[in-house]
C-alpha cells in the first residue's frame, strides 16, 4: 500500500537539534498507556488543546504499558494525521524516520520526525489526531479516558477496537471527509479506551506539568459507568490530576493503575516514565493510596515522596502533591457514614496528609487537599449525599421504572446513583441514574449514554439505596460528582499557585 506524500512537512533528517533543554511537551490530553488490547488494528481520534502557538511538533508514543512498563507484544506500527482545523477535510500525515508509518519494537518509544503544519496550530484552539495503531501478533497500548459521554461522536473522541472494520485504513489515509470519518461508530463497549500520543513536543519556554498517580488519576475505568469520573464537559478532563491541572496549561498523565511511589521508583519500574519528565517544569505526585499497604510508618512515606522530587529528571522543578482521600468499604453503598468502615492504615493516612500540607520546603509548587473536599473529619470516611435514602421498592422485567413505597423522591434526584438490589440479570443488583417522574417513581438510565436500564429480575419490595455512592462507588475512586467537585473548588486553588 503506498501513502500520500504531498502534504507532508518534515523538518529535516534530524529534528533532535533543538537542544533538549528547550524542549518541551506543549500537548493536553496526552495519556500513559495503562494496558494492552488483544487485537490487530485500533483507530482512535484524540483532541488536543493549544495553550499556545505550535509552528512544528514531535509525537511519542510507548510500545509498553502499565505499573511495570510491560514491554508490548511485537512490533508496534503507528501512522498519525492531523486534522486542523477541525473538521478540515484532508489529513496531513506526520512522518516517522522518513515514512508515514512508524515502527518501535517491544519495550520501545516510538517518536515522530519533526512536523511542520501548513498552518500554525493558534493558541486557544482545538486539533485533532487521528491513529491508526496495528500490531501482527495483537496487542496495542493504550489507555483509559476516551470519548465518553459523547459516545459516537467523534468530534470529541473515537475508539475502534475491532480489526474486521472493513476499509478502516482507507477512511483514515485517502478520500475521507470530515464528516465521514465522524461518521465513524466506536466499537469499544465502555467508551473509555482509546489511544493518544504521551508527549507532543516542540521548542518551548511555556509552563508544562506531568502528572503522576495511580487508578485515580489513570481514570481507571469500571464496568458500571457510575463508578468512575468520566468526561462531563467539553475540557474534556477525567480523574483527579487532570480536574485540577488540566485547565492550567500543557500536560501528560503518566499515571498508572495499580501503581504507586515506591513501585516508581524502586527496581526500575518507572524509569521510560520519569524518562518523559525531562520534558515538563511542573512535576505532580498524586500517589499514596497503594503504598500504605507495604511501608510501615510516616517517615517511609516521606522518604518516597523525596525519592520523586530527586529524581534526575524532576530534580529542581517546581513539585506539587495531593492529599489522599479516605480509603474504605461500605455495607450500604455508601449511602451513610455509620455503614463504611476504614482501613487499618487510617492513621498513617491521617498523618501523611497533615505533613503534605505543611510540607512547604518539599511541595514547592503546593499541595491540593483533595481529601478536605470529600472526607468526612469526624470519621475519616467518605462524605455522603444529605439527600440519600434506603428504600424497598418494586420493579418489572422490561422495565426501567422503579416504584418505592413512599414518598422519596425529588428533581434534586435527576442524575444521581440508584441500586436496586436483585433487580439486575441473575438477580444482581441493577445499577444507574435516576430520572425524576414523581416522588415515588423514578426511571433508571445507563450514565453515559441515557439509555434505559431495564430490569432483568422481577423485584417486589426490594432494597434499594437512593443517592448513594455519591463521591465513592468502591471506596477508592471518585466518581463524577467528585470530579466536578474537584473542577469547581480545588483548580482555581491550583491556578493561583500555578501562575504566581
Amino acid at each position: 500500500m503506498s501513502f500520500p506524500k504531498s502534504n507532508t512537512n518534515r523538518l529535516g533528517s534530524n529534528p533532535w537539534n533543538v537542544p533538549v533543554a528547550k524542549l518541551r511537551h506543549v500537548g493536553t490530553h496526552c495519556r500513559y498507556p495503562n494496558i494492552s488490547g488483544a487485537v490487530r488494528q485500533w483507530c482512535s481520534a484524540s483532541m488536543h488543546y493549544a495553550f499556545e502557538d505550535i509552528s512544528w511538533f514531535r509525537l511519542a508514543f510507548a510500545n509498553y504499558f502499565g505499573q511495570n512498563e510491560t514491554a508490548g507484544a511485537g512490533n508496534l506500527r503507528v501512522t498519525t494525521g492531523l486534522e486542523y482545523p477541525v473538521n478540515r477535510d484532508d489529513l496531513q500525515f506526520i512522518e516517522y524516520q522518513g515514512g508515514v508509518v512508524g515502527t518501535g519494537p517491544s519495550g520501545a518509544d516510538i517518536f515522530s520526525d519533526g512536523f511542520q503544519p501548513d498552518t500554525i496550530i493558534r493558541a486557544g484552539t482545538w486539533y485533532k489526531l487521528w491513529h491508526f495503531h496495528e500490531n501482527p501478533t495483537a496487542g496495542i497500548p493504550f489507555h483509559f479516558g476516551g470519548p465518553q459521554p459523547w459516545t459516537n461522536n467523534a468530534a470529541n473522541g473515537l475508539s475502534i477496537i475491532s480489526g474486521t472494520a472493513g476499509g478502516l485504513i482507507n477512511y483514515l489515509m485517502f478520500t475521507a471527509t470530515a464528516a465521514e470519518r465522524n461518521a465513524l461508530v466506536n466499537t469499544d463497549a465502555s467508551s473509555n479506551q482509546m489511544i493518544s500520543p504521551l508527549a507532543i513536543l516542540t521548542s518551548s519556554k511555556s509552563k508544562s506539568i506531568g502528572i503522576l498517580g495511580d487508578s485515580r488519576t489513570a481514570i481507571q475505568s469500571s464496568a458500571a459507568p457510575v463508578n468512575f469520573d468520566y468526561v462531563s464537559d467539553a475540557s474534556l478532563l477525567q480523574g483527579a490530576g487532570e480536574r485540577v491541572f488540566g485547565p492550567l496549561g500543557p500536560w501528560m498523565n503518566l499515571s498508572a493503575s495499580g501503581d504507586s511511589a515506591y513501585n516508581f521508583t524502586t527496581g526500575g519500574l518507572g524509569v521510560r516514565r520519569a524518562n518523559y519528565l525531562r520534558f515538563v517544569t511542573d512535576v505532580v505526585n498524586l500517589y499514596g493510596t497503594n503504598d500504605f499497604g507495604s511501608q510501615a510508618d510516616l517517615a517511609a512515606m516521606q522518604a518516597l515522596d523525596l525519592k520523586i522530587k530527586t529524581l534526575a529528571t524532576v530534580r529542581g522543578k517546581r513539585f506539587w502533591g495531593g492529599t489522599i482521600v479516605p480509603k474504605t468499604t461500605s455495607t450500604d453503598q455508601f449511602l451513610t457514614l455509620a455503614g463504611q468502615t476504614v482501613t487499618a492504615k487510617e492513621s498513617l493516612r491521617k498523618a501523611v496528609n497533615a505533613w503534605r500540607l505543611s510540607a512547604a520546603d518539599v511541595y514547592d509548587g503546593g499541595v491540593i487537599d483533595y481529601a478536605g473536599q470529600v472526607e468526612d473529619t469526624a470519621t475519616g470516611t467518605w462524605k455522603v449525599s444529605a439527600a440519600g435514602s434506603q428504600v424497598t421498592g418494586n420493579m418489572t422485567v422490561g422495565s426501567n421504572t422503579f416504584a418505592a413505597g413512599v414518598d422519596v423522591f425529588s428533581p434534586s434526584h435527576n442524575g444521581q446513583v440508584i441500586y436496586v438490589t436483585g433487580a439486575g440479570a441473575s438477580s444482581a443488583a441493577l445499577i444507574g441514574r435516576m430520572v425524576y417522574v414523581n416522588s415515588k417513581q423514578v426511571n433508571i438510565v445507563n450514565a453515559i449514554t441515557g439509555a434505559a436500564v431495564n430490569c432483568a429480575t422481577a423485584v417486589t419490595a426490594a432494597v434499594t439505596y437512593v443517592d448513594c455512592r455519591k463521591f465513592s462507588a468502591d471506596g477508592t475512586h471518585e466518581t463524577q460528582v467528585t470530579g466536578k467537585l474537584y473542577s469547581a473548588n480545588l483548580a482555581p486553588v491550583a491556578a493561583a499557585a500555578f501562575n504566581r
